[in-house]
């Protein structure tokens, strides 16, 4: 007798879900707390108004920096997570959410080494126009994010009409996630940046997230442990 026991998911479920509602918590975090006390903003400035307004920043610019990387970091282990949960017919849509994930960290990490090596120029009489060189350098790096951010919610949108991994409107959601973010890039070219691209910062980097973990946390996952025995053919006694 053979026994086949099927995974159970609501643990992987739960999982999955922690890591997605830390995830906006971590960037809400990184961006209105560490962050909230303001800063340079708008690269239209001169070099050294660029510098003074960042006076005093050094230490908060660095740690919402840190911080914001550990909410991608959690973010790609949601998606691997939310990935498994859709199997066997996530496929290729699974992962290439997987991999745009992955490259949202990537290019993150290094935004956040620009963010780095501002706050340090800031304070190290280092060149004006150097500290405003990596000051832009790190806002187009927010652009640049933007195009896997949108590319990984179109896998993430498809994957939960598909597979039904999460509720319908949560793919939907995630389809609007990938406009907001397209629009972000091209609005960065007629420089409108700002408002535009905050609204697609706070729809793929926080609401998605905080709302893809709650429903997960709460829905109760499809499939359970089961126990299936099959009887197995003796080949040393004669069929009958």
């Amino acid at each position: 007798m053979s026994i086949r026991l099927s995974l159970d998911p609501r643990p992987m479920a739960r999982i999955g879900a922690i890591f997605s509602i830390a995830t906006g918590l971590t960037i809400f975090l990184a961006a209105f707390v560490i962050g909230g006390s303001g800063g340079p903003v708008d690269p239209n400035l001169s070099a050294v108004e660029i510098v003074k307004g960042a006076a005093g920043q050094h230490d908060s610019i660095q740690l919402s920096s840190v911080v914001d990387d550990l909410g991608s970091a959690m973010f790609l282990v949601f998606v691997l997570i939310l990935g498994r949960l859709a199997e066997p017919e996530g496929g290729l849509l699974s992962r290439a959410a997987a991999y745009m994930a992955a490259s949202w960290l990537a290019i993150n990490l290094v935004w956040a080494g620009a963010q780095f090596a501002f706050a340090d120029a800031t304070v190290h009489n280092t060149d004006p126009n150097a500290a405003k060189g990596l000051f832009l350098l790190s806002q187009s790096l927010l652009v640049v994010i933007a195009v896997p951010i949108a590319l990984q919610y179109a896998a993430l949108g498809l994957l939960v009409l598909r597979t039904r991994v999460l509720p319908a409107f949560m793919g939907w959601f995630a389809l609007l996630a990938t406009a907001t973010a397209m629009v972000s890039v091209v609005a960065s070219i007629y420089s409108v940046l700002d408002p535009v691209g905050f609204a697609a910062f706070i729809v793929s980097a926080m609401l998605w997230p905080l709302l893809a973990g709650i429903v997960l946390l709460v829905r109760r996952p499809s499939g359970v442990v089961s126990v299936v025995s099959e009887p197995q053919v003796d080949a040393t006694r004669p069929a009958r």
